[in-house]
């Protein structure tokens, strides 16, 4: 299975100073991608990591106007780097744009640091297994605890056990361009399980308030409501991907900042 890449480099100076602790007269730097984590920009960790999967071909990289002028475009496996706007979806949509297959899809974001040519395949491979069309992966809360007990992070409770969300999405192409509108809520819910959970209707809202969503529940509705927003009647399947602590671990304060500055 080959695999392309997107790589979500978006954000602004208000990210970096609470990521930083510097003012916005103080930073040199237009969006958190670009922070230092000991000696080298935030992103190219997740790129190095893409270049070595042996399933990514291709790296398509939504970024600030820093990268777009840089030398980046030099490195293996990137055909384009298109400069970021404000939106989520408009940017997703400049990157398919650049596509030059109809492969499925990797979406990436830059401070997903502790990510690993290893861990991007075993996902890959997951998602197959499952026969997903979309895949997300889960990560349970005590595998995030032991490696970095002071990190917090968003979580969700389900039968099974307590979750936080990981940080890349397989996705097909298709599934993209006809969920864009889904996609914006989804972005702008992201950080509020209860919100992400209210896009998915009352009865899953019901059982998430009353501690009795299952993940399977989750799947089955996110699966209808992907494949009733394309055409055709194709069903497709939307399958929650339990994964390694790398995959959950990314950066939004200070704290995860010096926490990773450490582990590195």
């Amino acid at each position: 299975m080959k695999i392309n890449a997107i790589v979500l480099a978006g954000g602004d100076k208000e990210e970096v100073t609470n990521i930083t602790g510097e003012s916005k007269d103080e930073i040199t730097i237009s969006c958190k991608a670009f922070i230092d984590l000991n000696g080298k920009p935030m992103i190219s960790y997740p790129i190095d990591a893409l270049q070595k999967s042996k399933y990514v071909e291709t790296i398509i990289i939504v970024a600030a106007h820093p990268m777009v002028t840089g030398d980046w475009q030099k490195q293996p496996k990137i055909i384009s780097i298109i400069e970021a706007q404000d939106d989520i979806v408009e940017n997703l949509k400049l990157a398919m744009e650049k596509r030059t297959n109809n492969n499925p899809i990797l979406l990436v974001t830059t401070d997903i640091v502790e990510l690993t040519a290893s861990v991007i395949d075993d996902f890959i491979e997951k998602c197959k297994e499952k026969k997903a069309h979309f895949g997300y992966p889960i990560i349970r809360i005590e595998n995030i605890s032991k490696q970095f007990p002071e990190m917090k992070k968003t979580t969700t409770k389900f039968k099974e056990g307590t979750f936080a969300g990981g940080n890349i999405f397989f996705v097909h192409p298709e599934l993209v361009s006809s969920n864009y509108d889904l996609i914006g809520k989804g972005f702008l819910a992201r950080k509020s399980p209860f919100k992400l959970v209210r896009i998915l209707g009352l009865k899953c809202t019901i059982k998430y308030s009353t501690q009795v969503l299952s993940i399977s529940d989750l799947e089955s509705r996110f699966s209808k409501i992907i494949s009733k927003n394309t055409s055709g009647n194709f069903q497709y399947n939307a399958k929650a991907i339990e994964s390694p602590w790398q995959l959950g671990i990314d950066i939004d304060s200070q704290i995860d900042l010096q926490l990773l500055q450490k582990k590195k």
